[in-house]
């Protein structure tokens, strides 16, 4: 009479100082085919091809998804491995939630017909590619001007340099568009490591007087791109870069975000007695509950930045196997890598912009990229600012941003590489 006992030659999840380790696929195929072999009395044929070996390689396949279930439940509760619903819940745990995907916004200046009207959404104005649609109801006053700001149509980092607009063709009372200005970029769907990076910076955010508290309120405000904050805590002006700094000043310049919005962030993050300096004033009441009356009023200071356009040139060598479209895919490549989701590619005021950081997303379009170099330089309208550098360095208040036509490709061959 055969006996059953709770027992498997099946191995066994195992948690170690380094995290949960699941044996390998073939450890556990072996291991059910002895189970099974011993359950037909120990001299069954286990080939995968037989019925019984079949049926190991099912429960196999059962019991490795059951693992990778596992694990990838437990690595959720580390926030350096977490990813999808699993970090939303340690984000919940700080208040935080994923940021989503955000149009491109840009001010431009309208003119048309006095009192003809605009509904929220309408397109105003194209860029050649994408349509720019107006963010609330619009009225053209007497003089038949208005400032407003538009919204592309499409979401994520879509440029909008000074001047790319015109009137988008066929809206009844409108005449001209203009944007002095470059756009604020938009963004895409906040990435694993994007969310992770900004937890840890709403971490520092959560302290009061330091740079990094500020910075990090900042960067977690709404409609904020970039961020940059620094101070010179001595008796004598300080250069940082082409920037300097004034004694015992605060130095904070931000992308994007309603003024009002930063004047409070700066009124609760920045240390107290410390001048700001920078080149936009705003003002901000005090609404803490214990002034009852005659509430506190200061006047802050902070910097927009300055729109630097950056030229990249990509140099290959000739072959055969280029495609008709290389110059569009080396675009998006070179785009893609500028204006990556998890942040660390992404162009930043006060950053160094290496030519190698494109190589990447170069190399993975194919074997017919054969880089013999990326060049780099600074675009002012139509003139191209070259550098034979293979880095360019922002100061703190600058924001640099490339678009489609500001990428170009050279060919060479072998005799004038």
């Amino acid at each position: 009479m055969s006996r059953s006992e709770a027992t498997t030659s099946v191995p066994k999840l195992q948690l170690t100082d380094r995290g949960f380790v699941v044996p390998s696929e073939p450890d556990v195929l072996a291991g059910v085919q002895a189970d099974i072999n011993a359950a037909l009395g120990g001299a069954a044929n286990m080939a995968l091809d037989t019925p019984q070996g079949q049926i190991a390689m099912t429960m196999s396949a059962i019991i490795a998804d059951c693992h990778d279930q596992l694990v990838a439940l437990l690595n959720g509760i580390d926030p350096a491995l977490a990813a999808g619903r699993m970090q939303d819940a340690i984000g919940a745990l700080y208040f935080m939630s994923r940021l989503p995907a955000m149009p491109s916004r840009v001010e431009a200046i309208l003119s048309g017909t006095p009192g003809q009207s605009f509904r929220s959404g309408a397109r105003m104005a194209t860029d050649g590619r994408h349509a720019w649609l107006t963010e609330n109801d619009l009225t053209l006053p007497a003089n038949g001007t208005a400032t407003v700001w538009l919204q592309c149509d499409q979401a994520g980092a879509i440029t909008c340099p000074p001047g790319a607009l015109r009137a988008y063709n066929g809206v009844a009372g409108l005449q001209d568009v203009m944007n002095p200005h470059a756009g604020t970029l938009g963004r895409e769907t906040e990435s694993r490591q994007a969310f992770e990076r900004r937890r840890q910076q709403i971490l520092s955010g959560n302290a009061t007087g330091t740079n990094a508290a500020l910075l990090g309120a900042l960067r977690d405000l709404n409609g904020v791109v970039d961020a940059w904050v620094t101070d010179n805590p001595t008796d004598e002006p300080m250069r940082f870069g082409a920037l300097t700094l004034p004694p015992h000043n605060l130095f904070i310049c931000v992308a994007g975000g309603e003024t009002a919005a930063i004047g409070q962030v700066i009124l609760k993050k920045k240390p107290p007695c410390c001048a700001t300096f920078g080149q936009e004033t705003v003002t901000v009441m005090d609404g803490n509950a214990a002034y009852k009356t005659r509430q506190p009023q200061y006047e802050f200071h902070f910097s927009r930045p300055d729109d630097v356009a950056i030229y990249i040139d990509v140099t290959l060598l000739q072959n055969d196997r280029i495609p008709a479209d290389a110059l569009d895919q080396i675009r998006r490549a070179v785009l893609q890598a500028a204006q990556s989701a998890d942040g660390r590619a992404r162009l930043r005021m006060g950053s160094e912009i290496l030519a190698s950081q494109f190589n990447a997303s170069l190399a993975a379009l194919g074997d017919w990229v054969q880089i013999l170099g990326v060049r780099l330089g600074f675009r002012d309208g139509e003139t191209v600012i070259p550098t034979e550098k293979t880095f360019l360095t922002m100061e703190v208040y600058q924001l640099p941003y490339i678009q489609e036509d500001f990428i170009t490709l050279t060919l060479k061959d072998s005799h004038d590489a």
